[in-house]
């Protein structure tokens, strides 16, 4: 009965700060197990204060274990409603005063306090991240930060938390508006990939982490388009994958939706293009290192060639494409099915042979 009383003065004493902090963090602790009258007290406090002493709170109840199974559902309400309203400088900080204070907390209650600390943090993230106008405010360098921390203040340490994933794709796949071409566009995605933390990209398999919507400002839909990414370009694409597995994955990927949006019967235009272009590049012979030429090839092969390998034997201006699949079989990398390019070589032959015999 006192306590349902008190509330009124309570909240009035909040706003004239007339209690210290260890008096409020008393009482919370005497009616933590009382569902509604926590829940009543709590939320007088925490809209009574600013988020800075609203997080102080947070930490110091979490602190002296007052946040359980009765109580928490009220805290993290209030919290995952105001925190992510903050800047992402003020957001940091908290972030790095909560694993000052994880070290404080005994070790029979820190899981406990993590697990709350990650509703928080999805929160902040899934806001910030949902509505474009605090997600243009948020750099590259705070989205790695931020990712650090979401990864070190977690029971799971999962990048496939979508929190993780939405920082991910900020860091890895976000180009300014001034980047126009396809060219300024890859050479941006590749440049992030290789400032990406590579002990991620080597335990997390990439199909897992990136989403294919993830891709869609980088393809290359138009045959045309091919022609205009240079050599210098291309070279620093290939030159920089160090055989990190997102890489390879990314650029497959676009390889292959890419060819899969330009397949509107205009695989002649397709390949005499790519062949013109592989010449253009200086990639037109086969190298065992060239993984970014093998994938696209092989890519070429699985979509075009081997769905059209009859009427593609008339085609005289595929001839680099025909070779470098050639040494492909030749130089056998598990990068492509030997049977496949075998039964394609053989269709190839009979075609011709049917050829000049008039059959």
């Amino acid at each position: 009965m006192f306590f349902e009383q008190f509330q009124s003065i309570f909240s009035n004493g909040i706003k004239i700060q007339r209690y210290e902090m260890k008096d409020i963090i008393e009482l919370f602790a005497w009616i933590r197990l009382q569902d509604q009258l926590f829940d009543q007290y709590f939320s007088h406090y925490s809209f009574t204060v600013n988020t800075d002493d609203l997080w102080d709170m947070f930490l110091k109840l979490g602190k002296f274990n007052i946040i359980n199974s009765v109580n928490q559902k009220h805290v993290i309400s209030i919290l995952t409603e105001k925190i992510p309203l903050t800047s992402i400088e003020t957001f940091r900080r908290y972030t790095k005063l909560a694993k000052t204070y994880l070290i404080e907390i005994k070790p029979e209650f820190r899981s406990h306090f993590i697990e709350l600390f990650e509703k928080i943090f999805d929160a902040y993230i899934i806001k910030q991240f949902n509505y474009s106008q605090y997600s243009s405010r948020v750099s590259r360098t705070d989205c790695k930060d931020l990712l650090q921390d979401g990864l070190e203040m977690s029971l799971t340490n999962h990048l496939e938390r979508p929190s993780c994933l939405l920082l991910v794709r900020k860091i890895l796949c976000e180009v300014e508006n001034y980047q126009k071409t396809n060219a300024q566009k890859l050479k941006t995605v590749f440049g992030n990939l290789k400032d990406f933390d590579e002990k991620l990209c080597q335990k997390y398999a990439a199909e897992k982490i990136i989403d294919d919507e993830w891709l869609k400002d980088f393809l290359i839909t138009n045959p045309q388009i091919w022609l205009k990414l240079d050599q210098e370009t291309y070279r620093y694409l290939y030159a920089n994958h160090q055989n990190n597995p997102w890489t390879i994955y990314i650029w497959s990927r676009i390889v292959h939706l890419s060819l899969s949006k330009m397949l509107n019967n205009n695989y002649v235009d397709i390949l005499s293009k790519i062949n013109d272009w592989m010449k253009k590049v200086k990639c037109d012979i086969y190298n065992p290192t060239d993984i970014f030429t093998i994938t696209l090839v092989n890519k070429l092969f699985e979509l075009i060639l081997t769905k059209y390998s009859r009427p593609i034997i008339t085609l005289s201006n595929i001839d680099i494409i025909i070779n470098f699949i050639i040494c492909m079989r030749e130089n056998t990398s598990g990068r492509m099915d030997v049977q496949q390019i075998n039964n394609f070589i053989s269709n190839i032959l009979e075609t011709v042979y049917e050829i000049l015999y008039l059959k």
